[in-house]
């Protein structure tokens, strides 16, 4: 049972970047032809007008479109093809054509080009790039309980789940209010990894954050069932122990697959926000404070651990005072 992520290769955040880029600078290109159409016959009084409500309208639009495609709303491509709409009547009255070196002609073709990279063109290269990619190695294992993440320019980083310790970075947004990313530094080397955008979104506040990694500890804990995630439903009958836990609850094996995203948040995601913002997070003794024995050099730990055949990138040997030297 592996939860599979990707830590060292950018490009598909990059493509997504692009792809959200898109449908903002539709509206930028278009706006800016048809302002170019304020002619020299008009008043200046009112090409200063055309202008500045052109820009305000355009780069309202801009937003509402950006804000749309991060939010997966329907009314997407109506606002964008409603640019297409204003700017291609006027540049056949205008010009007769919107084949030209006109400053609106070119806009309109800079607004096709864009919105179809966005629509379709990066949803292809996208699928390109994963007919060729290599999955870099980085996971969450839950049969050896060890955690992998690659590391830029150097080999695959191993080491037990335990041997992480979870800190929560506030992110401030710039806005007056801030989101929260997880990272798992480990304990006995400067390794870490940032797990926003990687594993879970960006966007948590505080409680859905602590959730998430009380999520990857039930997750990594053989004793206890797969955490009740729509990701993770497809696997809940390969874990023995989730199995079980389904059988004798009688859980539908296509809860989440019968289910639709708008149903759920419209039914049940306010009472889960409310559930998790009044649990008593934090509350608890720290479990692995109380494994760990203080006369312990990490020397002697790693020793241990080779000695019950768990194998980490840290080597006792890293840790002696022959091999540091």
């Amino acid at each position: 049972m592996r939860w599979k992520f990707q830590n060292s290769r950018k490009i598909p955040y990059i493509i997504f970047t692009l792809r959200m880029l898109c449908y903002f600078f539709v509206w930028i290109a278009l706006g800016i032809g048809m302002m170019g159409e304020a002619t020299g016959e008009w008043r200046r009084d009112m090409q200063q007008l055309y202008t500045l409500v052109c820009s305000f309208f355009v780069v309202a639009v801009s937003i509402i479109s950006m804000t749309a495609f991060l939010s997966n709303k329907k009314y997407l491509h109506a606002i964008q093809v409603s640019g297409f709409l204003f700017s291609i009547p006027l540049a056949l009255y205008q010009y007769g054509t919107i084949f030209g070196t006109n400053g609106l002609q070119v806009a309109i073709w800079i607004g096709v080009t864009t919105y179809f990279m966005g629509a379709v063109g990066f949803n292809a290269v996208l699928w390109l790039y994963s007919k060729g990619f290599k999955h870099d190695g980085s996971e969450f294992n839950r049969l050896d309980g060890m955690l992998r993440f690659k590391r830029r320019f150097r080999r695959l980083f191993v080491a037990p789940f335990d041997e992480f310790d979870p800190v929560l970075q506030l992110l401030p947004s710039g806005y007056g209010s801030h989101d929260y990313a997880l990272w798992l530094h480990h304990r006995y080397t400067d390794n870490k990894v940032c797990l926003a955008t990687r594993v879970h979104s960006l966007g948590l506040d505080k409680a859905n954050a602590l959730a998430f990694w009380d999520c990857l500890q039930r997750y990594m804990d053989v004793t206890q069932p797969l955490p009740d995630l729509p990701i993770l439903e497809p696997s809940r009958p390969f874990d023995p122990v989730t199995a079980e836990h389904d059988r004798r609850t009688g859980r539908d094996p296509h809860y989440w697959r019968k289910r639709t995203y708008q149903g759920w948040q419209a039914k049940e995601r306010k009472e889960l926000d409310r559930r998790l913002h009044e649990y008593p997070w934090q509350q608890q003794p720290c479990i692995v404070r109380a494994r760990i024995d203080p006369e312990l050099s990490i020397e002697a730990y790693y020793r241990r651990q080779e000695a019950k055949g768990i194998f980490a990138t840290p080597k006792a040997d890293d840790f002696d005072n022959v091999h540091r030297r």
